[in-house]
């Protein structure tokens, strides 16, 4: 698909793309409104819609997390991001609404949007990369899980190769957490959050970095149970927005 199919696409009116699926706001007022969150469930409505400079967005306040129309369908379908355009592409003419155009001197790199674009094209790695990355965790005493989709990344200017991990997880990543494989760098490209590993959502081990998670498992001796780390004490309240969604036994 065409990047302007794709601009296309991010404009569609999201307000009447939720209320075509059977969504009702809470409130409307002109190019803004409130619904109850259709990713999860809740008893307050917090899943806010609005148009802005760059097209339409959400932001769920119950879980602090934000996006296109993109974004949305590829968390409500569970799909990728071509599937999600498939899905898009349906959509009545009626709801694609003009692009409020902004002075290209305003404008400005979104690291998080970069951070996935870079993703997407180093995902289909060699067999030979893969390996790189499973015998890193392999060297640090823990198992590398195929879901986790970490890739291989070169820093030119640094010089030195990393593993990057998808955080918080690969269908919805705000950013990599970059991992040397022959050193102890450590770097966060994009949003810094929690990692999870999903599985079992009754049972969560929460750690404060990803290795002390992975080795969390093995000391356990349970593969079934989900994965957290915090990824550094600034992430803490994001648990709580976790412990929401997931409800897990504490």
């Amino acid at each position: 698909m065409q990047r302007e199919e794709i601009e296309r696409l991010k404009n569609i009116d999201l307000i009447s793309y939720l209320e075509s699926m059977g969504f009702r706001p809470d409130w409307k007022r002109g190019d803004k409104a409130m619904f109850y969150s259709p990713l999860r469930s809740e008893k307050h409505p917090s899943f806010y819609v609005q148009r802005g400079d760059r097209g339409w967005y959400w932001k769920d306040w119950g879980t602090g997390e934000s996006g296109d129309i993109i974004k949305f369908a590829m968390l409500y379908y569970g799909v990728g991001f071509k599937e999600a355009l498939e899905k898009l592409d349906g959509s009545p003419s009626t709801y694609i609404t003009p692009p409020i155009k902004k002075p290209r001197h305003e404008l400005k790199n979104d690291s998080v949007d970069w951070v996935r674009e870079f993703y997407q094209k180093g995902i289909l790695m060699k067999s030979e990369k893969i390996e790189i990355v499973r015998n890193y965790f392999l060297r640090n005493g823990v198992k590398y899980h195929s879901e986790m989709k970490c890739i291989l990344v070169t820093d030119r200017k640094e010089g030195k190769l990393y593993v990057g991990i998808p955080v918080p997880f690969p269908l919805k990543m705000r950013g990599l957490e970059l991992r040397e494989v022959n050193g102890t760098s450590r770097k966060t490209w994009g949003r810094k959050t929690l990692w999870l590993l999903k599985r079992d959502p009754g049972r969560f081990l929460i750690a404060e970095s990803i290795l002390d998670a992975l080795s969390g498992e093995i000391i356990l001796e349970d593969e079934t149970i989900s994965l957290c780390s915090i990824n550094g004490v600034g992430n803490v309240s994001q648990l709580e927005g976790l412990f929401s969604q997931y409800s897990p036994c504490l």
